[in-house]
């Protein structure tokens, strides 16, 4: 992963305008994301709840 926090890149400055878009934007890509690798992301979750129901019977 990134060392760099998002929140850091973010201007300071930004217009209520400007705001709203890249706000719409974020939103729309974050739903693209989660639609296009949902089947990943609940297999990836499956398998470290598989891990952690193992780790819970040693």
């Amino acid at each position: 992963m990134l060392d760099t926090k998002l929140i850091d890149i973010l201007p300071d400055e930004l217009s209520d305008e400007a705001a709203y878009h890249l706000v719409n934007f974020m939103v729309e890509l974050s739903l693209t994301l989660e639609s296009r690798y949902f089947d990943q992301l609940r297999r990836y979750d499956r398998a470290r709840e598989d891990e952690r129901n193992q780790e819970d019977w040693r």
